[in-house]
């Protein structure tokens, strides 16, 4: 079946809110442009210096091509044993887990080539895509042959082995949004006709309804679409007692789920909807997100994730993935609902927890990053899972390899959601930032620059720089929740205009030159945290101390000189409360503003704002000191909640504390109040956000 015409497409998911636009139509400009050049120079281009798998294209999608100069340069680093027994040896056959990770990696690279276009990264993953195409088997089956079919196993089951598909495939979406390849489409429809004994309704299988339905909007094949419905059905059918099933989401029941797989599995009802505008699909995965975001949002604005949800107290943390998949998965209930407050979530987490769990450089990242880490080496995690480990040190590689891949996607997924679209001559300024947008009505060109340093400012100046003649267009602009009295002005006259569900519109003829202001004004704001704890806010910003470090290189198998693994101590004061007014903030709290120069805003010593805070010491709140802990590992290739024992291991390990109780605040806080200067979330690898309350 041939691939649609632009209108069929348009309303293949006729229930959803908004569109996207193709990758192509967006180009992000300033901060948000410098930090996926970064990327490219760091670890989205260099990601096989991380060690296995990523330096062994035998166990990727396409043995023996030169992705990224694999096989045409030494990768810079040894190859070590994997770290999970069933992820493959070198030269050996590859498993699910490592298609997975070459899957992420795959398509971080494909986005952010195309977002700054860079033709060296498109080359390279085109090299790669035609590789895959080219060795479909005759049934049209897409990927290795080592997981078309379960073989011998005699349960005829496996929950995981169409997982790699899932992120392959969004990968294959993206190189079509950012090329046009029209083989993708019908390459991944014919994948699902393939003939296969994996059964695509079981946990991380079902998965594949993303890419069934993205395939049927492209071809109009409604078999792909009854596939997609009957794998959903029999997912809940038999599986409704999961967590992220609908079922589960749409019940008072309080998920307890490994995150990556809320996240994954949790977005699908949202997707159906689109398609078949399911009410009951909508109200569950509303509500599922709703309960994570009641009992497991942290101050950084992403869910606890260590790796099963883990409540939300001081020491809670989340998984790198999930910066990444949550996102994501907001995105696709923005899409369906139009709700904008899944954008103003969507912008918190990757203005804070994103760029926080990275270094400024984009060279080395957390496997599991806290709000709270007042240290940083190779055995501090402070979690219970993998309690004592590297994980929340920042290198290459931290522990396993599924976030060294991921992490790449957040920052792409971002700016290619800036826009999106509603009809044919509506366009939504959706996440804020620098950036243009070129895209078309009526096939004529129509071009909209978005000049701004926001989030570190509060105006964002849109130029028309290419207007459609004698055609009216609607553009629409996000106003955050957490903003008060915004404005919106067309070539300086203020446009009288109401806030309707979240956005302001104007419908006109544009001329190339006029010019639109948004204004967002942004106010402090102090967030009480469970157990005494508070964080400060500005809008979408959150508000750390910054704690000096000491950067030691450690020595490890998967880091090298240009990509170095980082242990990091403490070198300044951090154990303060806060003793600020709360009924008079904007007295309280000074706000200090800097220009950006162009510099790295995410570093800290060029953060673009700073907040000089009152605040006392809290003189017996230290680093907790152990030489016998408990930990917990894994055991091998079973499910996660069953392939864990606790073992307990000696050492010198120096953890962050908890927050001090009321009492210990009462008994050893300071009398003498100091000011201490706050910067944002994301320009902080050592931190302190939850403070003490000693106002």
């Amino acid at each position: 079946m041939s691939i649609l015409s632009k209108k069929t497409e348009m309303n293949a998911a006729k229930y959803a809110a908004f569109r996207i636009v193709e990758i192509t139509d967006i180009r992000p400009q300033g901060w948000i442009k410098q930090f996926l050049l970064n990327q490219r120079t760091g670890l989205t281009g260099h990601q096989q210096h991380g060690g296995m798998p990523f330096c062994d294209t035998t166990v990727g999608w396409a043995p023996q091509v030169d992705f990224l100069g694999i096989l045409s340069s030494a990768p810079g680093c040894q190859q070590q044993e994997p770290y999970f027994e069933f992820t493959g040896h070198p030269g050996q056959g590859a498993t699910w887990v490592t298609l997975e990770q070459w899957g992420y990696w795959l398509d971080g690279v494909i986005c952010c080539g195309a977002l700054i276009e860079d033709s060296s990264l498109l080359q390279s993953a085109g090299a790669v895509i035609d590789a895959i195409l080219a060795k479909a088997d005759r049934a049209g089956y897409l990927g290795r042959s080592s997981i078309k079919n379960i073989g011998q196993n005699p349960k005829k089951e496996h929950p995981y082995l169409r997982w790699p598909q899932t992120v392959l495939f969004r990968a294959m979406m993206a190189w079509h949004s950012a090329t046009g390849d029209k083989r993708i489409p019908i390459a991944i429809q014919q994948h699902y006709k393939s003939e296969t004994d994996i059964d695509h309704s079981l946990h991380r299988n079902v998965t594949n309804i993303e890419a069934m339905l993205w395939a049927y909007s492209k071809t109009g094949d409604v078999a792909l679409l009854e596939l997609a419905t009957k794998s959903y059905e029999d997912y809940c059918k038999h599986s409704s007692s999961e967590a992220a099933s609908a079922p589960s989401m749409a019940s008072d029941q309080l998920p307890d789920e490994h995150g990556v797989s809320y996240n994954e599995l949790g977005k699908l009802p949202a997707i159906l909807y689109c398609y078949t505008g399911r009410e009951d699909y909508l109200k569950a995965v509303v509500n599922g997100f709703e309960k994570v975001e009641k009992h497991y949002e942290l101050a950084s604005g992403l869910h606890s994730s260590t790796e099963y949800f883990d409540g939300n107290h001081a020491l809670a943390s989340h998984e790198t993935c999930n910066i990444s998949d949550h996102t994501w998965s907001l995105s696709y209930l923005l899409l369906a609902t139009g709700n904008s407050k899944y954008a103003d979530k969507i912008e918190k987490i990757c203005f804070n927890a994103g760029p926080g769990a990275v270094t400024e450089d984009f060279t080395a990242l957390q496997y599991f990053s806290c709000p709270n880490q007042v240290i940083a080496d190779h055995c501090s995690a402070h979690t219970d899972f993998k309690h004592g480990s590297q994980f929340m040190s920042y290198r290459p590689n931290p522990g396993t390899e599924c976030c060294a891949a991921n992490v790449h996607r957040f920052m792409p997924n971002f700016a290619s959601r800036m826009w999106l679209r509603k009809g044919s001559d509506t366009f939504v300024a959706m996440l804020h930032g620098p950036n243009q947008l070129n895209t078309s009505v009526a096939d004529q060109k129509l071009s909209i620059r978005a000049e701004t340093n926001y989030p570190f400012e509060d105006t964002i100046r849109y130029q028309i720089q290419s207007a459609p003649k004698d055609i009216a267009i609607t553009l629409q602009f996000r106003v955050p929740e957490w903003s008060t009295a915004p404005t919106l002005t067309l070539n300086g006259a203020i446009v009288e205009t109401t806030i309707s569900v979240g956005y302001v519109s104007i419908r006109q003829i544009f001329k190339t030159g006029d010019q639109l202001d948004l204004q967002v004004p942004m106010k402090l704001k102090i967030i009480d945290r469970p157990g005494g704890g508070m964080v400060v806010e500005r809008g979408p910003l959150v508000y750390s101390l910054p704690i000096h470090e000491r950067r030691e290189r450690q020595a490890d198998i998967r880091s090298t000189d240009r990509f170095p693994a980082w242990n990091m101590y403490p070198t300044s004061p951090w154990n303060y409360a806060l003793a600020v007014d709360r009924n008079n903030l904007e007295h309280s709290i000074g706000v200090v503003q800097k220009k950006l120069n162009g510099q790295n805003p995410w570093a800290s010593e060029h953060a673009p704002i700073q907040l000089r805070v009152p605040a006392r010491r809290v003189n017996n709140w230290r680093i907790l000191e152990e030489k016998k802990i408990e930990c917990r590992h894994y055991q091998g290739a079973l499910a996660l909640d069953s392939k864990v024992e606790t073992q307990t291991i000696e050492g010198d390990f120096r953890f962050t504390p908890p927050l001090p109780s009321a009492e210990e605040i009462e008994r050893s806080c300071s009398n003498q109040i100091e000011t201490i200067t706050l910067i944002p979330y994301g320009s902080t690898r050592l931190r302190i956000t939850i403070f003490p309350d000693a106002s």
